[in-house]
């Protein structure tokens, strides 16, 4: 053991503690955020979680709004024309939205 590892700072530990330290939080401060940055990329391709699912919204949706135009100009049933209307509306939104988050959303968060 050299001269200097027994020369005491005044907070109570060695000179060669403290520049141990201050070296090992500088390496953990600068892994920390080269891991944040490797985390905030996009790696891999993970596919759909259901893929028979955004089929389904996006089928019954056309689906839906071919019978709301046809109860709205051929039977002119305004009431289930609208509802028809709506709800094919909302399945062809709610497919996208499957779609987008499944797709990009996971790599938002």
């Amino acid at each position: 053991m050299g001269v200097c590892e027994h020369v005491i700072s005044y907070e109570g530990w060695s000179t060669n503690t403290v520049e141990k330290r201050k070296a090992a939080k500088q390496r953990m401060d600068k892994s920390s955020s080269e891991f944040s940055e490797r985390l905030a990329q996009r790696r891999g391709d993970y596919g759909f979680d259901a893929p028979y699912a955004p089929a389904l919204f996006l089928l019954i949706g056309l689906a839906m709004l071919v019978v709301g135009l046809l109860s709205l100009l051929l039977w002119q049933s305004r009431i289930f024309g609208s509802i028809d209307l709506l709800v094919g509306l909302y399945l062809l939104l709610s497919g996208a939205s499957y779609l987008y988050t499944t797709r990009r959303g996971k790599f938002q968060v």
